[in-house]
């Protein structure tokens, strides 16, 4: 076991320069050598130098575990609450680690005490997972409970249609109920009336872009509304986060530190996502380019670390009778994730949205090769030569 930990790739000098972005890092990952990794949003892997500090702490809680459970562990943990905090700009009793984004975000929505009246707002692109809770949390047999409604976005958007979008709906909504009383506020110390709450995202994950979600907050605070935000996307993508304005064991939340001192040590968050910003947009313009199709986001106002690209294959035109359906969107999935991972070693995030299928991803050549042979075959699957 100490050998595995100590060989190339799983220790660096924190003193040394690194090495450039690109392909002379890829020795600090497990990957397997004929695996191209494109899908972080989705399942990122951890360097391997974090993996080996991980390890360390889990053999260290084995050795002695009333040690490691009744002392060692809550000292670690303040330390990673503390060094989250000081990464979203937020106070170390703010910061509570959880498993998962859906897990933080199921946490504060059941623990919601919902009157008979209130509102439970969501978007067409809220994560699955979270919508299935928002849907949980409308139709229950336990009383009372929210009435679930949801604001439809259809990209490409700038910025500001969305901000309008929200607003008009939360305004229909309020319209919609004229009797109720929505006077239960965020900081309000009077519980009375209704709560209207919108669940929020920083970043969708399908597609993937960047929403306002500083200027929605806003149109929460003005509209006297709750905002819930689901930033699973954002530690990683948005540097200089303020929030002074978010596996079941330990060992994760113990190794923010050796995750930071890394990526401290590649150069820090802003030449991060420089680098990795750089490569979206132009990675984009290149894969769609492979494609003969077009990217999602022509202005960049929505993209960050990830951008969303046409696949070659048809697309619902409206007043048309559409091409695709209940029945043969779900087996079109199955078959682009199998061909993806089991003819090419390669995934990438695919998604069915606005009468079309897109691809959202960070990496492009190799990708581009694969999902030209790949949509060849669904086409030969699925569609007649008069449809194509």
């Amino acid at each position: 076991m100490s050998e595995l930990l100590t060989g190339e790739g799983y220790t660096y000098d924190p003193n040394s320069a690194p090495p450039a972005f690109g392909h002379s890092l890829r020795k600090f990952w497990a990957f397997d050598k004929g695996y191209v990794n494109l899908n972080h949003g989705s399942y990122g892997s951890q360097p391997l130098p974090v993996f080996a500090a991980s390890t360390k702490l889990l053999l260290q809680a084995e050795r002695n575990p009333d040690q490691f459970h009744r002392r060692t562990y809550m000292l670690l943990l303040v330390e990673s609450r503390r060094l989250v905090a000081e990464l979203v700009g937020a106070k170390l009793d703010e910061v509570v680690l959880v498993p998962n984004a859906t897990h933080g975000l199921n946490t504060v929505l059941r623990n919601i005490e919902w009157r008979e009246g209130d509102i439970l707002l969501g978007t067409s692109t809220t994560y699955g997972a979270i919508t299935k809770t928002l849907h949980y949390l409308g139709d229950r047999s336990e009383q009372p409970h929210p009435s679930v409604y949801s604001v439809t976005y259809t990209f490409p958007m700038t910025h500001q249609q969305i901000i309008d979008a929200f607003r008009a709906r939360v305004r229909e909504l309020k319209q919609l109920h004229p009797q109720t009383q929505f006077t239960n506020l965020p900081g309000s110390p009077d519980d009375k009336g209704n709560r209207f709450v919108a669940v929020i995202d920083s970043i969708a994950s399908n597609p993937g872009v960047l929403l306002p979600w500083k200027e929605l907050v806003k149109v929460c605070v003005e509209e006297g509304i709750w905002s819930v935000l689901d930033a699973a996307h954002s530690v990683g993508q948005e540097p200089d986060i303020n929030l002074r304005t978010g596996t079941q064991d330990q060992v994760p939340y113990l190794s923010v530190k050796f995750a930071i001192d890394f990526r401290n040590w590649l150069g820090g968050e802003h030449k991060i996502n420089a680098y990795c910003h750089d490569l979206a947009v132009k990675g984009g313009i290149r894969l769609a380019d492979v494609l003969d199709t077009n990217i999602l986001d022509e202005s960049g106002e929505l993209t960050l670390n990830m951008t969303n690209v046409l696949l070659p294959l048809p697309v619902d035109i409206p007043g048309k009778s559409p091409v695709y359906t209940h029945e043969n969107l779900p087996l079109m999935n199955i078959m682009l994730r199998e061909k993806l991972l089991d003819d090419w070693n390669v995934y990438a995030a695919h998604y069915f949205h606005a009468g079309a299928w897109w691809v959202r991803i960070s990496d492009f050549e190799y990708l581009g090769k694969a999902l030209i042979e790949v949509c060849k075959e669904v086409k030969e699957k699925f569609f007649s030569e008069e449809t194509v």
